[in-house]
């Protein structure tokens, strides 16, 4: 009798690209380990980019994160839930930068996150950005497209149009 693997996931991230030294770790797990496309990012998986590498990662939503050179980031969250269908992804830059598009929401109320040390960013529908984590833990928030809206850990909102940037 055959072996099939199970199907994956649906509401899992994983690698649509991997340039140079990408790591990951998975949660419950202890060490790093080689990216590959095979690796299933889930909620507290930790993406690691060395010096000269990139990663771009695909939520299942759609939503593509373009992973700088230098960079730490943390799932933070991908899922769906079963009985409203809202979807809500989420991710944490500890250091470094990273890009990212927005696609658009399957149902009021789903939600696209990026957090750092000092701000948490609800982008729009059909967004498209930048999220800068300086060594001082500065953060500079970019949007080249849609909107999203920047709020501090002392709770201060500012909204961010297209071609605005915010920095904090």
């Amino acid at each position: 009798a055959a072996v099939t693997e199970p199907a994956p996931a649906a509401t899992t991230a994983h690698f649509t690209s991997i340039e140079g030294s990408v790591k990951v770790k998975a949660v419950g797990t202890f060490e790093w380990v080689t990216a590959d496309s095979s690796i299933l990012l889930k909620k507290s998986g930790l993406v690691r980019t060395g010096a000269g590498a990139s990663a771009e990662i695909t939520f299942f939503d759609g939503t593509v994160v373009h992973v700088r050179p230098d960079s730490l980031i943390t799932i933070e969250e991908t899922s769906e839930d079963p009985s409203t269908k809202r979807r809500k992804v989420a991710w944490h830059i500890s250091s470094g930068e990273v890009n990212f598009q927005t696609v658009r929401k399957n149902v009021e109320g789903s939600s696209t996150e990026a957090s750092t040390p000092t701000v948490k960013a609800t982008a729009g529908e059909l967004a498209e950005g930048g999220i800068k984590v300086a060594e001082a833990r500065d953060t500079d928030v970019k949007l080249y497209r849609g909107t999203a809206v920047a709020e501090t850990r002392a709770g201060q909102r500012v909204e961010i149009s297209a071609n605005e940037g915010v920095k904090i």
